[in-house]
């Protein structure tokens, strides 16, 4: 099972993402007059994202493949990190935070996640412009630490209005406290492993797999949670008076 992760470690995270997504697509018509649509547009985005992010992988992978290799070979986008850092670690922080702004009643809390998300859109600019190559070179993990914060606040936010109104009571039966609930589970879990990206290299392979395992096992549990929520949970108690 072990050797399995390890050597299919990125065909069975897309696997796992793509299903996902096709859950979410199938359970669309459900919840379309709800928040939860927003959320379902982001599950399609993620799954497009991580896909073809990993082109990188599957052109060194498999040989038909060689000649895009090729071609990539020297450029800026030899290696994956502008996609990454573009569209995970700024599109990610910036799709949840207007997710959950539609969620939330507060205007305080409204406000508060708009300035922050401003902040992190802010942030990415002015590190670009400061060092344009750092968005090629590597992950950006002061910025994702900062949008994974962010996320979690938003999370903290939902979970307070939640707390101090009589929807806890169908907790169990609504998408949005479910998705939230695995989300901040999912960033408590991943957000830690970014100060150890260092680490993620063939000199320590122990941690190349260790993290593989924690990344498959951590996304299993989080794509596989939203999948089965889409199937449980009662779109009457997702619907929202914000709604666009």
């Amino acid at each position: 099972m072990n050797d399995i992760i390890s050597k299919y470690f990125i065909e069975l995270s897309d696997v796992t993402i793509i299903i996902s997504a096709l859950f979410a697509i199938f359970f669309y018509r459900k919840y379309k007059h709800t928040v939860v649509r927003y959320f379902i547009y982001y599950m399609i985005y993620v799954a497009f994202v991580d896909v073809f992010g990993d082109y990188t992988w599957y052109i060194y992978r498999y040989e038909r493949l060689n000649f895009i290799r090729d071609a990539l070979k020297g450029t800026l986008i030899e290696r994956n990190f502008w996609w990454y850092n573009i569209f995970w670690v700024l599109g990610s922080a910036v799709f949840l935070s207007a997710y959950f702004s539609k969620l939330l009643k507060s205007t305080l809390y409204k406000k508060v996640i708009m300035g922050l998300c401003g902040l992190v859109i802010l942030t990415f600019i002015l590190r670009i412009i400061v060092d344009v190559h750092s968005l090629f070179q590597s992950i950006m993990s002061v910025n994702l630490v900062f949008g994974s914060l962010v996320i979690i606040t938003c999370i903290v936010f939902y979970f307070i209005e939640i707390l101090q109104s009589d929807k806890i009571l169908n907790f169990l039966y609504s998408f949005n406290s479910i998705a939230s609930s695995t989300l901040f589970i999912w960033f408590l879990i991943i957000t830690p492993l970014t100060f150890y990206d260092l680490y993620f290299n063939s000199a320590d392979w122990n941690f190349v797999f260790l993290r593989h395992y924690i990344y498959f096992f951590s996304n299993l549990f989080m794509y596989g949670m939203f999948s089965l929520a889409l199937a449980w949970c009662n779109p009457n108690f997702d619907l929202e008076s914000n709604l666009d």
